[in-house]
């Protein structure tokens, strides 16, 4: 024999919000973030003196790093002196071994050579 079953009854809660309690949740969350935007701006503060050297600017760092000698480009104009140099052998004939007959020739003259070469 098997017992009747049993119809229990449910009952729903109203889907309804306090306003209080949203409101003080969105209170909470702006109040959290004021003290956060103030803590960082604290902290910022705080950090920027180490950053800079009194008169405003960055503190210079060390002349050379790891054997690489650190400057800036438009300073001492080393670079562009490089690249002048790098372009000046580009454009010039040279013997790189006679010897074994291994020369240099300028790259307009290598690239029409390897243009003609691939017709």
């Amino acid at each position: 024999m098997t017992s009747p079953k049993r119809e229990w009854p449910v009952r729903q809660e109203d889907d309804t919000l306090s306003g209080r309690a949203v409101a003080g949740w969105m209170s909470a969350a702006a109040v959290a973030t004021v003290v956060s935007a103030l803590a960082a701006w604290g902290l910022l503060r705080a950090w920027e003196p180490s950053a800079w050297s009194p008169s405003g600017h960055p503190r210079q760092g060390p002349a050379e790093v790891g054997g690489v000698r650190q400057t800036l480009a438009l300073e001492d104009g080393e670079g562009q002196r490089l690249r002048a140099r790098q372009r000046a052998a580009l454009d010039r004939a040279a013997w790189i071994d006679r010897g074994a007959g291994v020369a240099r020739i300028p790259i307009d003259i290598a690239m029409d050579a390897v243009v003609e070469a691939s017709r």
